[in-house]
């Protein structure tokens, strides 16, 4: 019997990805891809498409619940970090089908950058010193205290919304242009080394996670951060130290995690990652990587949620071979390879002198 699966967002990259994951298995599942936006519906990969009004909109509720009386899911998922994932779990009671999250509390913490730097803080983990952005003074003291800053949305992904700056006038300039107060923090510069831990949870129990490197981000160069949301290239390790400070950031945010948790990190100049957020409730945009790899983490994640058997070769700590690798850009298929394979065709690819 297949699954049936209602995923919203499902014309964003995240919610593409993750159908293409569970398309990756047509035998146990059927997609239904819902979106706010006509054009990206389009974009969906789902076996059915429909039309959602945002979630500001006062019919959307009722909206969503005809569409579930409509299709019957097995199950709800948010696929982006949105007002729409956010209105999933504050409202989840109303909504007539099944969702598999953390609870509505731990969703807003987990989606709070700022709070997940003061609980890593006072769990002792390294963390990058932070200050919240109140007034232009906070910004005046943070360049004082830390030189060359990193100033970032306290909510939000992708990047957004962030620049490194050394200049009081453009930082206070930067968040007053983004309704900056209370929703900015200005943060000590990290370098450009960066990784990614990803875990599915069962009511506080780890069934299986994957740690990943980020080695190049596409477009940074159109980004005032240098960050773009999009990883051209990463690179699968079981890097311990990854998993530990990732274990370490999760049991800090003192909420038992559920459904699909993970942790973003930066490395500092002395190599060691620092949790810079952490990421609840959704997949990233390269989970079609893992599935590809052979770690069909949305399929685990629906399975998991409805009681089905797992693939119990593919749970437990980094289950993947090390040094696997993802290359994508915008309209071209992406590239499951290895660093071995890239690294040789740059002895066998003539290079211009």
């Amino acid at each position: 019997m297949k699954r049936k699966v209602l995923v919203l967002s499902a014309g964003d990259p995240a919610g593409i990805n993750f159908c293409k994951s569970l398309a990756l298995q047509p035998d146990r599942f059927q997609i239904h891809g819902a979106d706010t936006d006509i054009y990206r519906l389009h974009l969906a990969c789902a076996d059915s498409r429909h039309l959602l009004p945002p979630p500001g909109d006062e019919n959307y509720l009722a909206a969503l619940n005809r569409l579930i009386e409509e299709v019957e899911p097995d199950l709800l998922y948010a696929a982006d970090t949105n007002a729409e994932l956010i209105f999933v779990s504050e409202n989840r009671d109303r909504i007539n089908a099944r969702v598999f999250m953390p609870p509505p509390a731990a969703v807003t913490s987990y989606e709070n950058k700022f709070e997940t730097y003061l609980a890593c803080r006072e769990a002792g983990i390294t963390v990058p010193e932070t200050i919240m952005l109140r007034e232009p003074a906070d910004v005046d003291r943070a360049i004082a205290d830390f030189g060359e800053i990193w100033i970032r949305a306290t909510h939000g992904s992708g990047g957004s919304g962030s620049l490194p700056s050394s200049d009081p006038m453009l930082a206070c300039a930067w968040g007053e242009r983004n309704s900056g107060c209370n929703r900015y923090s200005a943060t000590q510069r990290l370098g450009r080394k960066m990784a990614t831990w990803i875990g599915l949870w069962d009511a506080g129990r780890l069934v299986t996670c994957q740690a990943r490197k980020r080695l190049h981000w596409e477009y940074a160069h159109l980004s005032p951060s240098g960050v773009s949301g999009i990883t051209a290239a990463q690179a699968t390790t079981d890097d311990p130290k990854i998993h530990e400070v990732a274990l370490a950031t999760i049991e800090a945010a003192a909420h038992v995690p559920n459904g699909v948790v993970a942790v973003d990190l930066t490395y500092d100049n002395d190599d060691v990652p620092n949790p810079t957020e952490i990421q609840a409730s959704r997949f990233y945009t390269s989970i079609y990587f893992l599935a590809r790899a052979g770690l069909n983490f949305p399929a685990q994640f629906v399975k998991l949620a409805l009681g089905d058997p797992l693939d119990t070769d593919l749970t437990g700590t980094h289950p993947l071979e090390n040094d696997l690798v993802w290359l994508k850009t915008v309209d071209a298929e992406p590239i499951l390879t290895t660093a071995e394979e890239v690294s040789g065709n740059l002895t066998r690819w003539k290079v211009a002198q």
